[in-house]
């Protein structure tokens, strides 16, 4: 088959290609157009590719060669266009799972992320040869959050979101999850932990904010190229910069229950440690539910 050349007087000077008035050509160009302005929309000019194949089929010695290299062009195509528009779609969901200012997985994501895990847990729950799958949510609200954005600003406390989610990936695994529930409130998901591993896992996420929270919000006017003021010092040091947590685990051992089932434990004990003095773990269990309490702040 014989190669054609496209010469630089088939460009016009906007970078795209003429396209013959008559002949084959024409009618080719037209077909190729009208199908890529069908699967493509507005992203249907004719590009290098297309004109090049469409000459090459134009080439071929008999129709039916023509046809089946142009359904061949055609499938291509298509598949192309699916590979975009699956690209496209990747990107807008896992855009839609991200926290913007933390760029932490969000609610969304813990919310069919966990009915995953809970559903691999119940299926291992009814195999004639069970794993033992486990798994640990632990539920964290920042102590008296409200304070830090009166007395020093918004812009300050979504520092101290963005840094509280880092203290917590640095903690966790890359296999856990390190999701922004809403708010000040963070959940993360422990995979593979029994309780015990839970609660000292909690344990030890906790000294660590506790360590760490407060002792980086100077880096925010760091950061900003400023020097804190005496009294912005002092509003800091005021600062609790600690969380409250509330741990519930499940595995193939335990009575079957809900994703949403799981959080509302979690979320219930978390509670509790927030009522009974904050800066503390405390891990669900049924007789909480006759003592919760949701205090403010």
């Amino acid at each position: 088959m014989a190669q054609t050349n496209i010469q630089p007087s088939r460009f016009r000077e906007s970078g795209t290609f003429e396209i013959p008035l008559e002949g084959p050509m024409a009618k080719m160009h037209a077909r190729m157009l009208k199908f890529k302005c069908g699967i493509f929309g507005n992203d249907s000019t004719l590009d290098s590719d297309d004109i090049m194949t469409s000459q090459r089929i134009l080439e071929m010695p008999t129709e039916d060669e023509r046809m089946d290299a142009y359904s061949e062009w055609t499938r291509l195509l298509a598949k192309k266009r699916y590979i975009k528009i699956e690209r496209q779609l990747l990107l807008a969901n896992l855009e839609a799972m991200q926290d913007p200012l933390t760029k932490a997985p969000n609610r969304r994501f813990l919310e069919v992320y966990l009915r995953g895990q809970v559903s691999k847990i119940d299926r291992d729950r009814q195999a004639s040869e069970p794993k033992g799958i486990q798994m640990g949510l632990l539920f964290i609200d920042v102590d008296h959050f409200k304070s830090i954005n009166d007395s020093l600003g918004h812009d300050m406390g979504d520092f101290a979101l963005q840094e509280l989610i880092s203290i917590l990936k640095s903690m966790t695994r890359e296999y856990d999850e390190v999701v922004r529930w809403g708010g000040e409130e963070i959940i993360v998901y422990l995979d593979g932990v029994t309780p015990e591993i839970a609660k000292e896992k909690a344990e030890k996420i906790r000294e660590s904010v506790q360590k760490n929270l407060k002792a980086n919000l100077p880096r925010f006017y760091a950061e900003k190229k400023q020097k804190p003021t005496e009294e912005q010092r002092a509003l800091i040091e005021r600062l609790d910069g600690t969380i409250s947590v509330g741990v519930c685990t499940y595995g193939s051992q335990d009575q079957e229950l809900s994703s949403e089932e799981l959080i509302r434990r979690a979320d219930i004990a978390g509670y509790r440690s927030k009522h009974t003095g904050r800066n503390k773990v405390t891990v669900y269990d049924p007789e909480l539910e006759k003592k919760q309490g949701k205090p403010k702040g």
